[in-house]
């Protein structure tokens, strides 16, 4: 009897505490979850929205430069599981590799599984570690991943590709969406999502031209460990085409250090006009030191490569005179270096190096001297390399000859007529 009268206690504590709601029919007309006709329909409701969210995904990346670099997005553990394996592996498959005791084990193992951080380092060469971080608000456990290595903008592609199954090539095809689709081939590279990594990969190759190329380079070189030599291969060759249009072009600024050596280590020698190159390595080297160089041009319509080298080294001379309170001498020193560590000086010509470089001390004696020296030793075994680039006096012996005979027949049909007529 005690053992019935106990059972029948328990039913009724069950009964009372069991909670209870009517549904009026045709309520949940026109739901988002009753209209959707496909299920990314249903989830894509859910991208970036509270509603039923269990998870604070965080994502950071220190050194983009193109927008927040820190950011929060609401997101669900069961849809985050189902697009990534390595998110699966934090979220739902952790075996935690440091083994407790059998007495800590009885004692918190419940305790432990909700309290202890996850935290998941891929292959070095990918940048992005995932933390999984408890917290508690009023006895209810809430967690937050954290993505360290991916930019907020690629976390965002990311979700909505997860959410609603979201992917448009046309998408990335300027300069500022260059960089995010870059950014999502890493990030799917990094999280294992093959399809989404194989499209992105497509969509680099096939919307590939002038205006892309700049960062296709940057992110060829910073990518190298992970496969990217086909791209590189296929952006070098493109910019071989473009001659001095290349080192004019206005993306040309964006390039990375090790960007500007590669392309400078692959040109053909005396290909262009050494001044133009000059020229434009100095615009690349006063945009790293300060974005705002030479801008009171832009008023008159002059901008980029059209501003003349006298004005550039107008500005660096007022830069070391202390004109500019925001610019570091010391900076401006180290990133002429950079730019013009791949200068070709030898294919200018000796007047061109005395009045553009020499006279405005442009860099130390320490890279002048040595250059000088070699541009002096060329005009001595060719004096026409006094006055003329390496390409100018390339350009010069290709034409070809004009023979006595050939210039006064051409002076008869074309010229101008000195005969008298009786």
């Amino acid at each position: 009897m005690g053992d019935l009268a106990s059972e029948t206690q328990l039913n009724k504590t069950k009964e009372s505490d069991r909670s209870v709601s009517k549904w009026t029919f045709g309520t949940g007309e026109g739901s988002w979850q009753g209209t959707g006709s496909q299920i990314k329909q249903r989830t894509g409701h859910l991208f970036k929205n509270s509603e039923m969210s269990d998870i604070m995904l965080n994502a950071c990346d220190e050194n983009w430069w193109f927008g927040d670099t820190v950011k929060d997005f609401n997101a669900h553990r069961f849809l985050l599981g189902t697009a990534s394996p390595i998110f699966h592996k934090i979220l739902y498959d952790w075996q935690d590799e440091e083994e407790e005791t059998e007495e800590e084990e009885n004692y918190n193992s419940e305790k432990n599984s909700k309290s202890k951080e996850r935290h998941l380092i891929l292959d070095p060469d990918l940048e992005v570690t995932l933390t999984l971080v408890p917290s508690y608000c009023w006895g209810t456990t809430t967690y937050r991943l954290e993505l360290e290595g991916i930019p907020p903008i690629a976390a965002e592609a990311l979700l909505e590709y997860i959410y609603k199954d979201s992917y448009d090539e046309s998408d990335y095809e300027n300069g500022y969406s260059r960089n995010l689709l870059w950014r999502l081939w890493h990030a799917s590279k990094a999280l294992e999502m093959d399809y989404l990594h194989q499209k992105s990969t497509e969509t680099l190759h096939r919307t590939m031209c002038e205006d892309t190329v700049f960062w296709d380079l940057n992110y060829a070189i910073k990518y190298k460990s992970l496969g990217t030599e086909e791209i590189r291969s296929k952006v070098l060759i493109l910019m071989e085409t473009l001659d001095e249009r290349l080192f004019e072009h206005p993306n040309f600024v964006w390039l990375d250090h090790a960007a500007i050596n590669e392309i400078l280590d692959r040109r053909q020698p005396n290909s262009c006009e050494p001044m133009t190159i000059y020229n434009n390595l100095l615009r690349w080297s006063l945009y790293q030191t300060d974005r705002s160089a030479c801008s009171d041009l832009d008023q008159s319509g002059i901008t980029g490569s059209q501003i003349p080298i006298s004005d550039r080294l107008e500005w660096i001379k007022e830069c070391r005179n202390g004109t500019f309170d925001h610019v570091n001498v010391k900076d401006l020193d180290k990133y002429l270096i950079r730019g013009l560590e791949k200068m070709p000086w030898t294919e200018m010509s000796q007047s061109d190096f005395l009045v553009h470089v020499v006279k405005w001390q442009v860099l130390m004696d320490q890279i002048i001297m040595p250059n000088a020296i070699k541009i002096m030793e060329v005009v001595v075994n060719n004096p026409d390399r006094l006055h003329q680039s390496a390409f100018s006096a390339q350009k010069t012996s290709e034409k070809p000859e004009i023979s006595p005979k050939t210039s006064r027949v051409s002076a008869l049909f074309n010229g101008p007529s000195t005969t008298k007529r009786g």
